[in-house]
């Protein structure tokens, strides 16, 4: 209910907004999503969890740290370019590391 919710002044503008959620909060909520799935549902999970680490890598790459860049779109295109070559990588490290794990599994 709207009384219940706490809402909080904005100091410089009479817009309000909601409470924030404290950092810890979620990542306790991406912990839960990833222990509570199951098998079959983390074999999605898995892959698409990896294409953000490969995007923020290959942004850390092609622009690093500066703030300015000299063509967003050519910083952009090679930031997609250089994280799907990242993905791809990434996606054989997993499956190999998969595969290694179901061998030392199965046998003794």
């Amino acid at each position: 209910s709207a009384s219940t919710t706490r809402w909080r002044r904005i100091p410089f503008f009479s817009i309000a907004e909601p409470p924030r959620r404290a950092p810890e909060r979620r990542l306790r909520g991406l912990y839960c999503v990833w222990n509570g799935a199951r098998p079959r549902q983390r074999v999605w999970i898995e892959p698409i969890m990896l294409y953000p680490v490969s995007y923020l890598i290959s942004h850390g790459i092609v622009v690093g740290f500066r703030a300015i860049s000299y063509s967003l779109v050519r910083d952009f295109r090679l930031i997609l370019f250089v994280s799907l070559l990242l993905y791809c990588g990434l996606l054989l490290a997993h499956s190999v590391w998969g595969l290694k794990k179901e061998i030392r599994e199965v046998a003794p």
